[in-house]
């Protein structure tokens, strides 16, 4: 029974130093892969996990799926399984936000799919936003001002509803002449265009 530990925990610990992860698709891969990680979207191969890292303080929040193509990602390892091969858990020096959340808190004007996702977007320690004028979840990078915006919530997989930034670019150039990439035409937007009315009341 020894030596098969033994064999178990040589086996596991080869698995782990090769494991490359399971990229679900070009995006994450894309994401994961960038050097400078501008995203804060991490994982960690040692535990299979995969995690928002905060921006300013030792902060992670572990999440269940894909952002981009909406697939469940895989279980990460749990302390148990380290510990019944003898090998100590790889534990990262930050503190896990992974706690479930059970209710929304918050007066939030429009619409939230999950308690986890609601924690996030009234919280400053994460850089997931919502831009609700035209129906937008980004990520906001960490050094320099790019979004990556995304089509699933990696709490509860949940798919949202099409982002509209095109065609608030057709309406605007269609019904008022206006053309955004004219920076004197930004200056001249309607108000309605700064908030949810003008998509709610085209039924969009």
């Amino acid at each position: 029974m020894h030596d098969n530990i033994k064999e178990l925990k040589a086996q596991f610990e080869l698995e782990q130093q090769n494991y490359k992860g399971p990229f679900c698709c070009l995006e994450m891969d894309s994401i994961l892969e960038n050097s400078n990680q501008l995203y804060n979207v991490k994982y960690n191969p040692r535990l299979q996990e995969y995690y928002l890292e905060s921006i300013e303080k030792p902060y992670i929040r572990t999440f269940e799926f894909c952002l981009w193509c909406g697939c469940q990602l895989p279980e990460a390892l749990k302390e148990e399984q380290f510990n019944a091969l003898g090998l100590d858990y790889p534990s990262l020096p930050v503190q896990r936000l992974k706690e479930k959340m059970t209710q929304i808190n918050g007066n939030n004007e429009y619409f939230i799919c999950c308690p986890d996702m609601n924690f996030v977007l009234n919280d400053s320690l994460f850089n997931i936003e919502y831009n609700i004028s035209i129906r937008e979840y980004y990520l906001k990078s960490v050094r320099e001002s790019y979004i990556r915006t995304f089509e699933f919530c990696p709490w509860c997989g949940y798919q949202f509803m099409s982002n509209l930034r095109h065609v608030l670019f057709d309406i605007l150039e269609k019904e008022y002449g206006l053309n955004l990439r004219i920076p004197q035409h930004r200056e001249e937007i309607p108000a309605e265009f700064e908030t949810d009315e003008w998509w709610k009341k085209r039924g969009l």
